[in-house]
């Protein structure tokens, strides 16, 4: 931790960030070596030893490699970290980055406001899956079919929400959407 820190200061004095132009640290968890427990740990030491602290954007960027990413971005929350780098449905590469639906869901329900509007989580994975084309898992805890057929049965809702269950639900609105541009 001390050489990372010697680096990232050596950087700070370089670069001489202020309140007004911070400069972005990014500690990954790329493979998740540590637990998230200790990845917290070296977020805090980095958090309370790093020069020029007031004007760093502390940022972590966990994978889920081994599906502890959630825990560990909250963990790095509670330990100093300003920012999470992740995905929305955790897409990225190997097992993933950290899925920033569950995470700001979470922290939401903890009374945290993670400035992220899913409101309507339908609308929003809809799109996701149009323009990655890569599902979102039927358990996802918050957006999966099982999910939300559950939350459409509490709220009293038609069904609407989950589709019907052909494996082509809301194919006609993902086809009409036009929300993807290629980049």
């Amino acid at each position: 931790m001390a050489i990372a820190r010697e680096v990232c200061d050596a950087v700070a004095q370089t670069w001489r960030p202020t309140l007004a132009d911070k400069m972005i640290v990014n500690l990954p968890a790329s493979v998740e070596a540590a637990t998230p427990n200790v990845f917290a740990d070296q977020i805090e030491w980095m958090h309370r030893n790093l020069g020029y602290r007031d004007s760093i954007v502390l940022s972590v960027h966990p994978h889920n490699d081994r599906g502890t990413a959630i825990a560990a971005a909250e963990l790095a929350l509670l330990a100093g970290a300003d920012r999470i780098e992740g995905c929305l449905f955790g897409n990225g590469e190997r097992t993933g980055n950290v899925d920033l639906v569950p995470l700001a869901m979470n922290l939401d329900a903890q009374g945290i406001d993670s400035e992220l509007d899913f409101s309507d989580l339908a609308a929003i994975r809809r799109v996701v899956e149009r323009c990655t084309r890569i599902p979102v898992p039927t358990r996802h805890p918050y957006a999966g079919d099982v999910t939300m057929r559950i939350a459409g049965a509490r709220s009293g809702a038609n069904g609407a929400a989950t589709g019907n269950g052909n494996g082509n639900d809301n194919a006609t609105e993902r086809d009409e959407a036009g929300e993807c541009v290629a980049a």
